[in-house]
């Protein structure tokens, strides 16, 4: 007779981010429909199982945004870490571009009233993502200038939100027209657009 292996247990942790990575893809069809319920059932436990892990159904969405915090965070250190710091802000547009087509929740969380509301508990958790995201940017940009290579008479923090904005807007299109719109051709355009607009003179080619 033959005997088979069992599968090998999870890890806490492996587990963890198994039901976080599930309620994110749920999330795409609307943060209402992640229930613990909905969640066990994604990833084959009961739905007993999910508060070994987390507590509730808050605890468990925050495990989902930490995820998504977790790869813009990589985003922007290996984007910092670019000597070109035009280079870097191109591969931090693009990289979190292939977020947002793999985590098609990401932009149904960023205009989500559940979370912006002023009663949101994840409401100062976006707010800290935005404030990271500028500072980072905004560093590249004044090392930018420092080179000579980006407009010193503009403000850095002005294009720091400015250089987000430009994903910003496409990513709620792609959104609201249900992909329905070239999110990839968009924001290429888009950053050839800026990058002429930003470059220091003689700088612009």
């Amino acid at each position: 007779m033959t005997v088979k292996n069992p599968r090998p247990r999870m890890s806490g942790d492996d587990r963890r981010e198994q039901i976080s990575l599930a309620a994110l893809t749920l999330a795409e069809d609307g943060l209402r429909g992640v229930t613990i319920a909905a969640v066990a059932e994604a990833v084959g436990l009961v739905p007993s199982a999910i508060y070994r892990h987390f507590a509730g159904r808050n605890e468990m969405l925050q495990g989902a945004f930490d995820l998504l915090r977790g790869k813009t965070r990589q985003n922007l250190l290996r984007s910092i870490a670019d000597p070109d710091p035009l280079s870097g802000l191109e591969g931090f547009l693009r990289r979190h571009l292939a977020i947002i087509l793999e985590h098609r929740a990401t932009p149904r969380i960023l205009f989500s009233e559940d979370i912006a509301s002023k009663d949101s508990p994840f409401r100062e958790m976006l707010v800290q993502t935005q404030n990271a995201m500028i500072q980072g940017v905004m560093g590249m940009m004044e090392r930018g200038q420092e080179q000579g290579g980006i407009r010193a008479d503009l403000p850095a923090a002005d294009l720091a939100v400015l250089f987000l904005g430009q994903m910003l807007l496409p990513a709620h299109m792609y959104f609201i027209r249900l992909g329905d719109f070239d999110l990839e051709g968009q924001v290429t355009r888009n950053w050839e657009c800026f990058r002429v607009m930003i470059a220091a003179p003689g700088r612009s080619s």
